[in-house]
């Protein structure tokens, strides 16, 4: 099952993804408990622990181990009943930008799905039989997934998604391109801005040219956010979710800023934009 062997010439990174793609191969899915895969990636730095998941980082590459909850639990996108504590999947991204031929692997025999209606740049590349995936979007590596292979002996958890997973061709079952909106298998839930606040949204001779921003954004798995601006006219001072939109010299106008978070599948949940007059 090892088909990923690191290329000499594509670059130190890509071969460490290599490395630790190989080594993350040798975790048994559905049998590996939380102190065999620890004792796999010994030398990681654990970053978290939860009840599912363990978290670490290897260099730029952050690896998440998701464990069993014994339940079937849909919500934790479980394909196999599995006893408690065991290893399900395992997720790999990096912090720094990879291209598809970095990866140090072919795709060209795997699998290519939209991902999402919206969105034609975002693909993912997959294999069940090995239990492999790749999520790219715009040429770029998000993440390599592992999971058990559909061709496993145990038993296909009782709900329909599952089911699906393991008996279609397709990762996304029989849901629809149109219908795909980031909740399918193995996909975070898209970060939502639910409040954009502004400290005033008229500026007059007598009042600064500077605003407070708050922004305030939801993400079902609490994955950390990057928050985004973008605004017509002035700049931006700061990150995060509190900042400055600096009018500073702007003429009289109406004017919009524009918030946006991303959780690691790029800005693909649902904006908020507000306006703001100068007089």
């Amino acid at each position: 099952m090892a088909v990923f062997v690191a290329v000499s010439g594509v670059g130190v990174y890509s071969q460490s993804m290599g490395d630790v793609i190989e080594r993350a191969l040798t975790v048994k899915l559905l049998e590996a408990d939380r102190i065999a895969v620890r004792d796999t990636f010994f030398d990681f730095t654990i970053d978290g622990s939860y009840d599912n998941r363990d978290e670490f980082t290897f260099g730029d590459l952050d690896i998440t181990v998701y464990f069993s909850t014994g339940e079937c639990d849909e919500d934790e996108d479980e394909i196999f009943q599995a006893e408690k504590g065991k290893a399900v999947r395992i997720e790999i991204a990096s912090s720094v930008e990879r291209t598809i031929g970095q990866l140090g692997f072919e795709l060209s025999k795997f699998t290519k799905e939209q991902m999402y209606q919206f969105s034609d740049s975002s693909f993912i590349y997959h294999d069940k039989k090995l239990g492999l995936a790749v999520q790219i979007l715009a040429d770029e590596v998000e993440e390599v997934i592992l999971f058990p292979s559909t061709t496993s002996e145990a038993k296909p958890c009782g709900f329909e998604k599952a089911r699906e997973f393991v008996t279609l061709e397709s990762w996304f079952g029989n849901t629809k391109l149109e219908d795909r909106t980031g909740t399918d298998f193995f996909r975070n839930g898209p970060a939502n801005v639910t409040v954009l606040e502004l400290e005033r949204d008229l500026i007059t001779a007598l009042t600064p040219k500077q605003i407070k921003i708050t922004t305030i954004a939801h993400d079902p798995e609490n994955d950390h956010l990057i928050y985004d601006y973008v605004v017509s006219a002035g700049r931006i001072i700061g990150t995060g979710a509190k900042v400055v939109w600096d009018l500073t010299g702007v003429p009289p106008g109406t004017y919009k800023i524009t918030a946006a978070v991303d959780d690691g599948c790029g800005f693909c949940g649902q904006p908020v934009t507000k306006i703001v007059t100068i007089k």
